[in-house]
């Protein structure tokens, strides 16, 4: 993969739909504070267990997103991250321990926007702030309507999924919105 100029940075920005909000100069702010580097295959961008440093934008390969089992029973793979995507949400909302790693599969290209730098542009009650957070927003939520239907299947398409204890543990303290409304119902 060869190095990718400011321009063409830019002109990949305005090709994403999560973009088309931004401005012509927040997107050249946008490009001059994100880091856009080529990595290797299996380069870990994110590690389990770590603390976040920043968000990253896959613009080209894939990102392999892992969670290792309790047990020793090896990783499974979550999700995996496409060109226009964002991974390392966590980073800008939270600074507790990475809930899962994120690897290159493949020789990739990435942006990296440090914590740091967008803590500066929060602060400075920039539009641009506010247009990143809708993308992370939707982002996460797109997310967690993954997971949402990845618990859906294992619970009512595997009998020893309904029966795992790690599971159940996750389910009982699940206090969502799916869940109070069956809470409600079930009190009616």
């Amino acid at each position: 993969m060869s190095h990718m100029s400011r321009t063409q940075f830019s002109q990949f920005l305005e090709t994403l739909p999560e973009f088309a909000d931004f401005s012509p100069s927040e997107l050249d702010t946008l490009e001059r504070i994100m880091l856009v580097r080529n990595y290797p295959d299996g380069y870990e961008f994110i590690r389990e267990g770590g603390s976040p440093h920043g968000v990253f934008l896959a613009i080209e390969g894939e990102i392999a997103v892992t969670h290792t089992r309790a047990n020793g029973r090896g990783a499974v793979e979550l999700n995996r991250m496409h060109p226009g995507e964002l991974f390392g949400l966590a980073a800008l909302i939270d600074h507790g321990h990475c809930s899962a790693s994120c690897r290159a599969s493949g020789n990739v290209r990435v942006a990296f926007l440090p914590r740091a730098a967008f803590k500066l542009l929060y602060s400075a009650n920039s539009p641009l702030a506010g247009h990143f957070l809708r993308m992370v927003a939707r982002q996460l939520m797109r997310d967690y309507r993954t997971l949402v239907q990845a618990l859906c299947r294992n619970i009512f398409e595997t009998s020893e999924a309904a029966t795992s204890p790690e599971l159940n543990a996750v389910l009982f303290r699940y206090t969502g919105p799916e869940r109070r409304r069956g809470a409600l119902a079930a009190h009616n």
